[in-house]
């Protein structure tokens, strides 16, 4: 009888740990990706990307809780009938358009190379610290 209680007091202890996991704010790095998901939950809310083919770290998607994104797709992840312009609009970014004479807003790899050295280009350094991970 101890081992089927020992047993089931485990099985309730694993289970517990697994619903914590999903419940409140998570934060995963996929360094080989280079982002960071937030979950919500359990549900990506957003992830901040800082890929290289991107000349700024930016947020996408944006989802809400109940889990629609509020994002258009171009020029991250096109979806069918979407519109294909702006391509400098990639989700959510905080920028400037003109610092020390260098464009920070419509910087994208849509630029063509002779013009680039007017756009200024954002780089991820590193993460210094989060929080919300369990």
């Amino acid at each position: 009888m101890k081992k089927i209680v020992a047993l089931f007091c485990l099985f309730i202890a694993a289970f517990a740990s697994m619903a914590q996991q999903k419940t409140g704010f998570r934060i995963i790095e996929e360094k080989e990706n280079k982002q960071v998901n937030i979950l919500w939950n359990g549900k990506l809310m957003t992830a901040y990307c800082y890929s290289d083919s991107i000349r700024k770290p930016f947020l996408f998607p944006l989802n809400t809780v109940d889990g629609i994104t509020v994002t258009r797709g171009f020029p991250i992840n096109p979806r069918p009938g979407e519109r294909t312009d702006h391509p400098h609009h990639t989700g959510m970014w905080m920028n400037y358009e003109s610092v020390n004479g260098l464009d920070f807003w419509n910087n994208s790899t849509a630029i063509a190379v002779e013009k680039r050295n007017l756009y200024g280009t954002i780089r991820h350094d590193r993460i210094l610290e989060e929080s919300g991970r369990k």
